[in-house]
């Protein structure tokens, strides 16, 4: 597994996190955040604009598409 950085701030590459419903893909990711329950959030330039995921990886939601997808979690 590759790792980067130095000293406190070290980065390690986890394979398959996180993990996309069959059939998706993320297209161009503007920006990823958190929020106080461990959530990570993607914002991407394709529909769904808005993917979450737990702190595991595992997809929780989508929003903001002009297509229905329902619910995983």
């Amino acid at each position: 597994m590759a790792t980067v950085g130095t000293d406190r701030l070290t980065f390690e590459l986890a394979q398959d996190f996180p993990k996309l419903p069959d059939g998706e893909a993320f297209a161009v990711v503007s920006t990823v955040a958190t929020d106080s329950q461990d959530r990570l959030y993607v914002f991407q330039r394709t529909d769904p604009p808005v993917v979450v995921f737990d702190r595991d990886g595992n997809y929780l939601d989508a929003w903001g598409m002009a297509r229905s997808v329902c619910r995983m979690a």
